[in-house]
């Protein structure tokens, strides 16, 4: 009994760690209580308390997946604990009785399954340990190098250290993990001496437009206008009224347009179905956003739809004329189903400078944001839908994934949401505007442009390999014996 109560405290400390608790303090002692707990215990045994501690954790965490209804929330959830599950089942086969292993194989195992979520066409990467650190400007300069998956093998490492120490009793082992976690919480708490990348040469002002359109109710009001029903870029389908919400959509994009233009943007980004309706094809509204955002030299990304249907941002030119179309590639696992991907991921030229594109879901996969700063991508701009979140956690879990996709490649992001958070962040992680959540809004900034990708551009893709790598190296001396 106590030690289901330690697993469930770990699930408890876990959860109140993301956003929007955001307590990530108790990321670094999280996962102390279930080390505890599954110490000489058999892998069934351990697997049980991972597996409690997960539906605690994740439970919280993913209680915006009840506006989807409550056996989504629930599949979600058990799906989701199977892997902290796994990971404690592990431990402690892999640790068989000599907790000296944990100190290296927990960081390990904990990397392992990280990765596990975020590959395959089910990839479900919400949650990441290291993601709780958003805040903290050492920890994303730390992400500049290993990425969010090796910030959180560190967090992971820590709580190691101190279980050992606590198990074990011994006052001196106590003493050096105790000192190692306060000097990782004090040296989380200072900020970094350089930005995780350096400053670009030159600085562009960029613009996020944040409508504020409910997508949840037909009846939804923004900024003073009535606004239909959208098309539902969760299932693809359009909902009552989709022509007159497409009509009133375009006006917002029109207003925000002129808003950002008032604030001398170079680059304008509204979100995810911006208007709901082929702007691609319709030259009269594509021309009208290019006047409304004015300039030679201003370029506009809108998000919208296509037939297919697919789920598309439309850049724009000074005059309206088409730069380049991007696709969601990136589904939602169910929830998109009968949306059609798209087949291309590569920067788009623009008088603005090489953009990224990256559609709501897509923020949250490492990997996506990396490809494109690594072909040629000055800027990643995201553009998203969280309504369907309502003001739950899940809009601030999502906008975190942005700030570590900043830090991690060394660019700027741009991060327009239809209800929120819309954010524009510096090359090293640092948000310096943000528009908040359920609120109608323009925010412009002037960000640095143009310097070097940071180092996990260049090498992060090695996590993958070296880490599975690892784990079959030293998991084989057990299984092979076994086999």
């Amino acid at each position: 009994g106590l030690r289901l109560l330690a697993a469930a405290a770990s699930g408890l400390l876990l959860a109140l760690a993301f956003p929007a608790r955001d307590l990530g303090v108790l990321a670094w002692v999280g996962l102390v209580p279930l080390l505890l707990a599954i110490d000489g215990q058999p892998a069934a045994a351990a697997f049980r308390l991972g597996w409690g501690a997960g539906l605690v954790w994740f439970g919280i965490l993913l209680g915006w997946a009840r506006s989807f209804g409550l056996p989504a929330w629930v599949a979600l959830t058990v799906l989701m604990a199977l892997f902290p599950a796994a990971f404690a089942a592990l431990c402690a086969w892999l640790a068989d009785g000599r907790r000296g292993r944990l100190l290296w194989t927990a960081p390990l195992l904990w990397v392992v399954t990280e990765l596990l979520r975020t590959a395959g066409p089910l990839a479900f990467p919400w949650g990441l340990l290291g993601l709780t650190q958003y805040r903290v400007p050492s920890m994303l300069a730390l992400a500049s190098v290993v990425g969010v998956v090796g910030v959180s093998a560190l967090i992971v490492a820590v709580n190691a250290a101190v279980a050992v120490a606590v198990r074990a009793r011994r006052p001196a082992g106590s003493a050096v993990a105790t000192a190692v976690l306060a000097a990782t919480v004090i040296a989380a708490g200072v900020p970094a001496g350089s930005p995780a990348a350096p400053a670009g040469p030159r600085h562009r002002v960029v613009a996020a437009v944040q409508p504020n359109v409910d997508p949840r109710r037909p009846d939804a009001v923004a900024t003073g206008r009535p606004a239909a029903s959208l098309v539902c870029t969760v299932c693809g389908a359009p909902g009552s009224g989709s022509a007159g919400a497409a009509q009133v959509q375009a006006g917002l994009a029109l207003e925000g347009a002129v808003r950002a233009r008032a604030a001398g943007a170079q680059l304008v980004v509204l979100p995810e179905t911006a208007i709901p309706a082929d702007v691609g094809a319709d030259v009269p509204l594509r021309r009208a956003l290019a006047r409304a955002a004015g300039g030679a030299t201003v370029t506009v990304v809108v998000g919208a739809t296509a037939p297919g249907p697919r789920n598309v941002a439309v850049v724009l030119g000074p005059g309206g004329e088409v730069l380049g179309v991007y696709a969601k590639r990136r589904l939602v696992p169910f929830g998109e189903a009968g949306v059609v991907p798209g087949d291309r991921s590569a920067p788009i030229a623009t008088p603005a400078g090489a953009l990224g594109v990256l559609i709501c879901y897509e923020s949250a996969f490492p990997a996506m944001s990396r490809r494109l700063a690594r072909d040629g991508a000055e800027v990643l701009v995201v553009l998203t839908n969280d309504g369907w979140f309502g003001d739950a956690g899940g809009p601030a879990q999502h906008a975190a994934h942005a700030v570590f996709r900043a830090a991690e490649t060394g660019r700027p992001v741009v991060r327009a949401a239809n209800t929120g958070v819309s954010m524009l962040i510096r090359p090293d992680g640092r948000p310096v505007a943000r528009q908040p959540l359920e609120t109608a809004g323009v925010i412009a900034a002037a960000l640095p442009w143009g310097g070097p990708p940071a180092p996990y551009v260049r090498w992060g893709w090695l996590w993958e390999p070296a880490a599975l790598g690892a784990w079959l190296a030293l998991g084989g001396r057990r299984a092979w014996p076994a086999l």
